[in-house]
């Protein structure tokens, strides 16, 4: 799975947690760099920090979401979660505040 988190403690945490599951992590620490591994190789699951500085979760969903090449992988769970630990799952559909 990939682990999308720029927060050093929560993402070295959640690593652990995972791999203490027997679940591979690539831990990338932030959206863009996040975005380039899913382009590169073919993961099972994302795990996405909803809020990122540089490229946040939504907007790489998105991203995915719109992307010939990153969105061949159907069928593929794409999970974020936020600071307060709140789970939201992308295969819901994506809201707007407007």
């Amino acid at each position: 799975m990939v682990l999308s988190e720029d927060d050093e403690t929560l993402g070295a945490l959640t690593e652990h947690q995972l791999k203490r599951q027997y679940h591979v992590v690539d831990w990338m620490k932030d959206g863009r760099k996040a975005k380039e591994a899913l382009a590169a190789r073919r993961y099972d699951i994302y795990v996405l920090d909803w809020m990122m500085p540089d490229m946040t979760g939504l907007e790489l969903v998105r991203k995915i979401s719109r992307s010939e090449a990153l969105f061949r992988r159907s069928g593929v769970p794409i999970v974020g979660y936020n600071q307060i630990r709140r789970y939201i799952s992308a295969s819901q559909p994506i809201r707007s505040n407007t």
